[in-house]
């Protein structure tokens, strides 16, 4: 017993004395009167203790506390036997300051790593949370910048079915890129998961893009020979080009886009668990 420095150990320990027990159960049930019958009894009783040991593990060290007080007073019981039995009392009580070091061990260190496994859940919960925080902020974000290219699309089918003056389109056309930019720079002010910092990116970009592209049209628009913007709209090849670089932000946020939920679906699923420390090897 000496050598025990594993559970698995005290285990098969707890195994050979089970077989003990029932060896000497047997003795003393043919011969209940044999000369020794007390002292086996006795030694019996240490056996008992030490099989009780079978449920000894990482999480149950209490499996020796709880028998600690017998094995160690039938111990006592065998000393005063002398002899053959003083030996026996011997290795038991070797067999008692092994258990009781390895206890101490093992208690030490599952309290540390119980400590190590709080920890990680802890900081797992404060994780999910982040993750769910942002990806609430950032899909209340996208809704805006939805209604936003929702409102475009009908300001530029009013521009067709009604002749407009040019400072109605050019203050529109100025707020709705004004508009874009503050989306896209609350968004960069957002915290994605570490994983997703590229996916998140690539959506403030393309928004980003889309207000410049915006202010460029309003720029070519305010060039134009118009005295404070009181003349109508036309449909020139500057509009053409605007209308191509629109078709192209579209195409390129919708894949944003895509790709930016297909990566908030991973986190979100990752979240949901904790990166729990391995249990030690006792």
């Amino acid at each position: 017993m000496s050598g025990a420095q594993s559970t698995e150990v005290v285990q098969q320990v707890a195994d050979d004395a089970a077989t003990q027990v029932t060896a000497i159960d047997a003795t003393l049930q043919e011969d209940p009167g044999a000369k020794g019958a007390d002292q086996l009894a006795t030694l019996r009783d240490a056996f008992a203790a030490l099989a009780a040991l079978q449920a000894y593990k990482e999480t149950n060290t209490s499996a020796w506390t709880q028998n600690r007080e017998q094995l160690v007073a039938s111990l006592d019981t065998l000393s005063s036997y002398g002899g053959a039995m003083q030996s026996a009392a011997d290795q038991g009580e070797d067999a008692v300051r092994t258990l009781d070091d390895l206890t101490r061990r093992v208690d030490k260190a599952m309290t540390r790593y119980r400590k190590q496994v709080r920890k990680a859940r802890a900081q797992a919960r404060d994780e999910r949370s982040d993750v769910r925080t942002y990806h609430q902020r950032m899909e209340s974000l996208i809704d805006q910048y939805t209604a936003l290219r929702n409102d475009t699309g009908a300001f530029v089918d009013t521009m067709y079915d009604q002749d407009l003056y040019m400072f109605e389109v050019i203050d529109y056309f100025t707020q709705a890129a004004t508009d874009r930019r503050q989306i896209s720079n609350q968004m960069a002010a957002l915290k994605p998961p570490a994983e997703m910092r590229g996916a998140h990116q690539r959506i403030v970009t393309v928004i980003g893009d889309g207000a410049d592209a915006i202010d460029a049209a309003v720029a070519a628009l305010e060039d134009a020979d118009c005295y404070d913007g009181e003349c109508y709209f036309e449909f020139d090849t500057q509009w053409e080009q605007f209308q191509s670089e629109s078709d192209r932000i579209t195409e390129q946020y919708g894949q944003a886009y895509d790709n930016w939920q297909a990566q908030m679906a991973k986190a979100l699923q990752a979240a949901k668990g904790a990166d729990l420390p391995p249990e030690p090897d006792l």
